[in-house]
């Protein structure tokens, strides 16, 4: 990442309760170009992307965007899907970047 403030623009947030990561899908936009990409991270950072969005998106409550699937008796998957936001975009800054990130383009 050497842009110096790449963006990402979020599509969906996984995670479950087993995990102790959540996966990002988002189209990141670095200088003029962009691409499909998925990120792990952790709830630490989630609070961080949620609170952008948040901060983005004042009239909606972006935890309630948040789906809650029982899989197993002992097992529940959270999905959030971003599209009802208009504003997706986070940009990608120091707390975001603390850790090293794998990254999975397509």
């Amino acid at each position: 990442m050497n842009s110096l403030r790449p963006r990402i623009s979020i599509n969906s947030i996984t995670y479950d309760t087993h995990d102790s990561n959540v996966l990002i899908q988002a189209t990141q936009q670095k200088n003029h170009l962009s691409f499909e990409t998925s990120m792990m991270i952790s709830f630490t950072e989630l609070n961080v992307v949620l609170n952008e969005l948040q901060k983005s998106n004042p009239d909606v409550a972006v935890s309630d965007l948040f789906v809650e699937e029982k899989l197993s008796q002992d097992f529940t998957q959270y999905y959030f899907n971003a599209q009802p936001l208009t504003n997706r975009s986070v940009v990608l800054n120091q707390y975001l970047l603390e850790t090293a990130k794998k990254q999975i383009r397509a």
